[in-house]
């Protein structure tokens, strides 16, 4: 982080002159202040990005995990019907 320098200012010596004035340094506080806000936006928009992936693949995974409950319950269902036709006598 850049040190700041702070400006020693003779205020007497600034009042005596017939139009005083104070260099506010606002093109730097300007330049400093775009900075810091490109910064954070740039940290906002990071941010986001991760949490859109991981809920992607959180979907993903629910999906993969749904897909196969159905799979294994619709087989588990074929194994019931099998046995019943087994007990039943039916089975060809």
């Amino acid at each position: 982080m850049p040190h700041i320098r702070t400006i020693h200012i003779d205020l007497a010596l600034i009042l005596a002159d017939p139009s005083p004035t104070v260099d506010l340094r606002l093109h730097a506080y300007e330049v400093s202040t775009s900075n810091f806000l490109r910064a954070v936006t740039n940290y906002a928009n990071r941010a986001v990005t991760e949490i859109t992936k991981h809920r992607n693949a959180q979907e993903a995974d629910k999906k993969r995990l749904s897909d196969k409950t159905a799979a294994v319950k619709a087989e588990t269902n074929q194994c019931k019907v099998k046995e019943i036709d087994l007990l039943a006598g039916t089975w060809p």
